[in-house]
């Protein structure tokens, strides 16, 4: 199941999204967006192997604040 993070600071890097959704569950995939100069635009699909760790990634990171 894959979940959508939005509203992140420009400067995140990918091991900082996983760092934070990791004790959750398996992480299987993070894609962040990007604009046409390769700037990151604050928006991240992070994918996990189970419905359930994403259910709960959901739930504990709605409205909290990253970074």
């Amino acid at each position: 199941m894959e979940i959508f993070v939005g509203n992140l600071p420009f400067t995140t890097q990918k091991e900082a999204i996983e760092a934070l959704f990791a004790e959750f569950g398996e992480i299987t995939n993070v894609r962040m967006m990007f604009d046409e100069q390769k700037r990151f635009r604050g928006v991240a699909y992070v994918e996990f192997s189970d419905a359930g760790a994403a259910k709960a990634a959901i739930l504990a990171q709605n409205g909290a604040e990253f970074e």
